[in-house]
């Protein structure tokens, strides 16, 4: 088999993702190989360029090698939002992905216009029956502040729960973190941090608010799906100053008296449409309900969508904090260069791409999983099988997966990736919240 090619064997129709009826987004340019179909059960081209799989129906963890990057003509259309990016969109493939990518596309969504449009006329009438009071909102004797978005997907909530929670423990205030606790094996309420001690472990609460608990160790972190229960509990039990509510826009059975959305820089609302034609969680008017805007990414100039947005409209970004180990020891002085093998599970993985290759990282090779994916031994020894083929060095991924790995099967090359929210005014974004030590 020639170099950089894959070997595809297609469903009963027996078309290549290059047929008329594609979409041209799953479509290759001319001369490229072909995307595994979504017939696809397995794919594999020659041990040097790593094999793609098809698990349970999704593609949930694929992994491939840089060998073939260079082969690849400029002009190739990514799946990496306007980074043309032959590496990730050639065989970095699974439905996350796919997902995302339709949501960038406005004329294959029209197929699901009608029960988008049925979608957003049930939100309507539920948020106005809260507007007219027939529904009940629910207050607490704290300053809360939720922090959410109106998009499906990664914006940066976890990191900007983060820097807030952070914040207001220099202004000796005392913070609780409430989350639904997405993924996690419990039920209820649960308390992960009491302020001082961890006293969950990842499974029972959830990787994001397991991961908040230890970045934040003064920070009291709680999750329940229901927020007004766990903030009844938190009051009674350790009655905060301030309450940050993760992921609770659309949560409007809680008071709150800040609302803070964050968004990607690069198409912050998609195609426009509400679920399931689009990626709004509910329409663009609704953004009004929000206090202030956080925009996640590299610029500094108002996203084209959010142009007539009458709200306050601040920017920030993601900086590398470190990369340590399980020891603690750090590589970020020596990472250029260092011949790496990397995997993640997020909504959007090509942005931790991205953040490697800006560290001058030598990526031999990538694995990504599904979002909140629940790591055991068996992903582990994958991982491992992947990083002795490809003579890598170290093995790269985020504190999110980090939390969730059998730590007892690492050893010291695998490291992690530390970053922080960094907003470019500080100062401003604070003043919104009117908090003073």
């Amino acid at each position: 088999m020639a170099n950089g090619a894959l070997s595809c064997r297609t469903g009963r129709t027996g078309r290549a993702s290059n047929s008329r009826w594609a979409p041209s987004f799953w479509r290759n340019a001319p001369g490229q190989t072909s995307f595994p179909s979504p017939l696809l059960r397995k794919s594999q081209s020659s041990s040097a360029h790593g094999i793609v799989l098809r698990y349970g129906g999704h593609f949930q963890n694929v992994a491939y090698s840089m060998a073939s990057r260079s082969r690849s003509p400029a002009g190739y259309r990514s799946m990496s939002w306007k980074r043309n990016d032959p590496l990730l969109s050639r065989e970095c493939w699974h439905w996350n992905r796919r997902r995302m990518r339709f949501f960038e596309h406005k004329w294959p969504a029209l197929l699901l216009w009608p029960l988008s449009f049925l979608f957003s006329i049930v939100v309507a009438i539920r948020n106005k029956l809260y507007a007219v009071g027939f529904f009940k909102s629910f207050a607490v004797d704290a300053f809360v502040i939720s922090v959410g978005n109106i998009t499906v997907g990664g914006t940066g909530k976890t990191p900007t729960v983060h820097y807030l929670a952070d914040k207001f423990l220099s202004l000796h205030k005392r913070v609780a973190i409430i989350s639904r606790g997405y993924g996690r094996h419990s039920r209820g309420t649960v308390v992960v941090s009491d302020g001082r001690n961890i006293l969950r472990p990842v499974q029972e609460c959830g990787d994001e608010p397991f991961l908040l608990a230890r970045l934040c160790r003064r920070a009291i972190v709680v999750v329940d799906a229901n927020r007004v229960r766990a903030a009844a509990l938190t009051m009674e039990k350790f009655a905060p100053d301030i309450i940050i509510l993760d992921d609770a826009f659309q949560h409007r059975r809680m008071k709150r008296d800040f609302d803070l959305l964050t968004f990607r820089q690069n198409r912050p609302l998609g195609n426009g449409f509400c679920l399931p034609a689009g990626p709004l969680r509910e329409p663009k008017k609704n953004l009004l309900r929000a206090h202030a805007i956080l925009v996640n990414g590299l610029g500094q100039e108002r996203p084209e969508e959010l142009l007539n947005v009458r709200i306050p409209i601040l920017f920030a970004q993601y900086v590398v904090k470190d990369i340590v180990n399980q020891k603690g020891d750090s590589l970020l002085s020596a990472v250029r260069g260092s011949r790496t093998f990397a995997f993640c599970g997020l909504a959007q993985p090509d942005n931790f791409m991205h953040t490697l290759r800006e560290l001058g990282v030598n990526i031999l090779g990538f694995m990504a999983f599904n979002d909140h994916h629940r790591y055991g031994q068996d992903d582990v020894q994958k991982v491992k099988m992947k990083v002795q083929e490809l003579r890598a060095d170290v093995v790269l991924t985020t504190e999110k997966d980090w939390v969730k790995l059998p730590l007892d099967f690492l050893d010291e090359q695998w490291f992690r990736l530390q970053i922080e929210m960094k907003p470019t005014d500080e100062k401003k974004l604070m003043s919104l919240f009117e908090i003073r030590e």
